[in-house]
């Protein structure tokens, strides 16, 4: 795991996406969505981490011992809320992210999921994450693998889910 680049991911995704619209969940889906893609456009993932099923998805192992370090640092401020009845942690970020950690494809990367997933909601996060080989073939609270050779993109999720989207609206 590379503490730096994790970090650094996470501060991109807090400091673009605001506060009311950027949980634990839906950052962790946005994260895992950099990694898989970074794992099948150049064989390998961006923070480096592994990933563990869980019931809303893809977690990755080291996210909350890094979150918690940046907190006692001060360069990042957690915050839990009660909201429509549920829990919501959210994030402001103290510092910027220090973009020059990513090479120049991992950057691109980090945009395309950005534009690609950044204005979805953590609940059309979690059922793409749901849909993605790598989650449907290992047990609850298991171990995820990145698979290379026969991943999909995350993009060929999201123009599926826009698809049947288009088409439920037409019926």
């Amino acid at each position: 795991m590379n503490t730096e680049k994790l970090k650094n991911l996470i501060l991109f995704f807090v400091t673009k996406i605001s506060s009311e619209n950027l949980g634990k969940t839906k950052l962790f889906k946005l994260i895992f969505f950099a990694d898989y893609e970074a794992n099948n456009r150049i064989g390998y993932t961006i923070s480096g981490d592994t990933y563990l099923k869980f019931p809303r998805g893809p977690v990755p192992k080291s996210a909350s011992m890094v979150i918690k370090d940046m907190e006692e640092k001060k360069e990042l401020i957690v915050n839990e809320e009660l909201r429509n009845g549920y829990f919501l942690t959210t994030y402001k970020a103290l510092i910027n992210p220090e973009m020059g950690i990513f090479s120049g494809e991992e950057r691109d990367i980090l945009g395309s999921v950005l534009g690609d997933f950044g204005n979805k909601s953590r609940g059309k996060l979690v059922e793409l994450s749901h849909q993605m080989e790598s989650w449907l073939k290992v047990g609850m609270y298991e171990e995820m693998t990145f698979d290379n050779t026969n991943g999909p993109s995350p993009e060929v999720f999201l123009n599926e889910y826009k698809r049947d989207m288009n088409a439920l609206s037409s019926e």
